[in-house]
């Protein structure tokens, strides 16, 4: 399952790339340390994410972890969401201040109150894993759905794996493969990758290679490296009567090269019935999908 709460880590990243999240970036800093000091909540949750971004020339550079929680508290105290949902995360990760999973839940049901879905998704997963909250399914669920709701992708993906295992909810592998696809669609790869494996399979659905292949495809050219080797193999078992493996074999040396040891074992069958030709071809186009297709 995929969690979201390093993704808000990432907001300094996003400020260092000019990312729109800054929505005062020309204002200078020394300006929103005066409004911050005034009580402005978006002014200190704003200066927080800015103390991330160590090269802005007119921050004080002995900053630390601690004055970063502590303009981020200020924020979420006021009641601002982008701060609640961050604080959240700090507490979860220990960052800045103690590690507290209950501190943690409290800061993202805060923000998740508000309709962020970020926080939402951090519940759902929380409740799942019972970090600083007994073991929840049925709570999980709740805060499953009212992400779906906003079309959230890993919220969608989440509730087909609570379905799936009948975790929260009546087990329903029909309700499951919906969800999958309501994510798969919104381009999220491990529901891409289940269908692809589901319709591989023909577990609940009736065995279809033709959309197997579809699903396979739309997350190895995302990068995901177990679709990766499932596509070169059913391109292989597609092409066993002309004898092309060239696209099969760059598919299972890209599906290899990211670990992927049951890959390099079908790489290296298929490797024996191609001639130096096809070899030198299918190796070109290994190298062309390789900047194209691994996962950053």
């Amino acid at each position: 399952m995929k969690y979201y709460l390093f993704a808000l880590f990432s907001l300094s990243c996003l400020v260092s790339a000019g990312s729109s999240v800054v929505m005062a970036e020309v204002e200078p800093v020394s300006q929103l340390i005066q409004k911050a000091e005034n009580g402005d909540m978006v002014a200190q949750y704003e200066l927080a994410i800015k103390m991330l971004k160590i090269d802005v020339e007119d921050v004080p550079q002995d900053f630390s972890d601690t004055e970063v929680s502590k303009w981020m508290t200020k924020s979420a105290d006021q009641g601002y969401l982008k701060a609640q949902s961050f604080l959240g995360a700090l507490y979860y990760e220990g960052k800045g201040v103690p590690q507290d999973y209950g501190a943690a839940v409290k800061w993202f049901v805060k923000a998740a109150d508000q309709g962020d879905v970020e926080s939402q998704v951090n519940l759902g997963s929380i409740y799942v894993e019972g970090k600083g909250v007994p073991q929840d399914y049925d709570e999980a669920v709740k805060w499953y759905r009212k992400a779906a709701a906003q079309n959230e992708p890993g919220a969608e993906y989440a509730l087909g794996l609570m379905y799936d295992n009948g975790w929260g909810v009546q087990q329903d592998h029909q309700a499951a493969i919906e969800w999958w696809r309501k994510a798969a669609e919104q381009g999220y790869v491990d529901a891409q990758y289940n269908l692809g494996f589901i319709y591989g399979m023909g577990k609940g659905v009736p065995q279809d290679y033709v959309e197997a292949e579809k699903w396979f495809r739309k997350a190895a050219e995302q990068g995901d490296a177990k679709s990766q080797g499932f596509l070169g193999v059913l391109l292989s078992e597609e092409q066993r009567d002309s004898n092309d493996y060239i696209e099969a074999y760059a598919w299972l040396s890209l599906s290899a090269l990211q670990g992927n040891r049951n890959a390099l074992l079908a790489r290296e069958i298929l490797k024996e019935m191609m001639d130096a030709k096809a070899l030198s071809e299918a190796d070109s186009l290994f190298h062309e999908y390789r900047g194209k297709y691994i996962q950053k």
